[in-house]
């Protein structure tokens, strides 16, 4: 569940007229064919009257309002024949109106970073905590990288508008991670204090799942996403589930989350990839085999499967677990989900790209209507590039309020 505020838009509506109605939903129109444009392209009214339906002069009387309440620049266009004819007025969607901020806050580390308004990453910081995985209150070193990615993109927090922090766990309905569990405790931040450091921005909370798949579904050209799981798989499981085209949180912020895995005969864990693998091969090892991981202390899933491709028996033997597992635990989803595709996502994605065609076989064995595996191309930066889709979302959808 999100959780979105701001202390301007508390409360409800003004009542308006039938014709300011019309006026702003004409302008919403015309302001949406901007955010949909590709970015710095320009537009003449001619562009305009057919991507809208209205009438020239409306259009550009909207155009003018848009360009005078900084939303649009205005230049005139090349004649089509040169040396010939009024050059017409050409308007293009101003992107660095406001800014957004964005970030990744998970076990270990938390990213974030600032984005125009057309998702263009501008600046970026990271903290991790290695060795403080469970501390109490991460909130000073989660700000700290927001200024120092603001810092970054050479920017002040005035020029931020919205923005939306992803967290490693279920969110409830007032944007606070479910209590109870020591993993999701240490990734709750103090709001409050967010709030207080820019209490002008539009403040929105997602689970990092959820955010992946609206990384996923954003994208252009990804048909059949309409009835989707997207699988954030490292060190633990976490589904972002989409149904008609829309994420799908749950009454209480809760869908998607894994830990039901737990007490699901044959699965009995919701441990990501990266941790399956690394205990099989410490099972391995501690059985007497041999490998050329051994003595390392943590290795990488992507350290596993090269050993396991160079002909590492006790490494074929983890990556082999591990494709029954994350089988196993796609099967469960399928088997009440249906979906049509699962996205394999998160920094694991490339390595586990070339064990789909294994696990998709696999698949067929288990259900009956199996899901098309892909692996996203949007690496470890799905869950950012979510956020700031979800807070450009919260911008366009305050563009026009007073």
């Amino acid at each position: 569940m999100s959780s979105e505020t701001t202390g301007e838009r508390l409360g409800g509506r003004t009542p308006v007229t039938s014709t300011q109605a019309v006026r702003d939903l004409n302008s919403s129109l015309v302001l949406d064919h901007f955010w949909q444009a590709p970015a710095d392209a320009g537009l003449i009214a001619t562009d305009l009257v057919a991507g809208t339906g209205l009438t020239r002069s409306t259009v550009l009387a909207i155009a003018d309002e848009l360009r005078e309440a900084g939303w649009l620049h205005e230049d005139r266009a090349p004649s089509l024949v040169p040396g010939r004819g009024r050059q017409a007025r050409r308007f293009t969607f101003n992107k660095q109106r406001c800014l957004v901020v964005a970030c990744d806050i998970g076990y270990r580390s938390a990213t974030c970073v600032v984005a125009d308004l057309k998702g263009e990453l501008l600046g970026r910081a990271s903290r991790r905590f290695d060795g403080r995985e469970a501390a109490v209150d991460r909130t000073g070193e989660v700000l700290e990288a927001v200024v120092e990615a603001l810092q970054s993109a050479q920017v002040a927090p005035e020029r931020v508008q919205a923005a939306c922090f992803g967290l490693a766990a279920p969110i409830d309905r007032h944007g606070e991670p479910y209590p109870g569990n020591p993993f999701w405790d240490a990734v709750r931040l103090d709001f409050q204090r967010l709030r207080d450091f820019a209490p002008g921005w539009i403040w929105a909370v997602e689970n990092d799942a959820d955010l992946a798949a609206m990384a996923e579904i954003s994208q252009p050209g990804r048909q059949g996403l309409d009835s989707s799981v997207t699988l954030l798989a490292g060190e633990w499981l976490g589904a972002g589930i989409v149904i008609n085209g829309e994420v799908f949180r749950g009454a209480n912020g809760g869908a998607g989350e894994m830990a039901f895995l737990e007490r699901v005969s044959g699965v009995g864990s919701s441990l990501g990839p990266s941790a399956v693998a690394r205990t099989a091969l410490g099972e391995a090892l501690v059985a007497g085999q041999n490998s050329v991981l051994e003595g390392q202390r943590r290795p990488s899933l992507a350290a596993i499967a090269d050993a396991a491709a160079s002909g590492d028996r006790a490494a074929r033997e983890a990556i082999a677990r591990t494709e029954e597992q994350l089988a196993l635990a796609i099967s469960t989803l399928s088997g009440f989900l249906d979906p049509g595709t699962v996205i394999i996502a998160g920094g694991n994605a490339g390595v586990l790209a070339p064990l789909l065609e294994r696990i998709q076989d696999r698949l067929a064995q288990l259900v009956a209507f199996p899901p098309v595996l892909r692996a996203s191309l949007l690496g470890r930066d799905v869950v950012l590039l979510g956020a700031v889709q979800r807070a450009l979302a919260a911008v366009r959808a305050a563009a026009l309020e007073a």
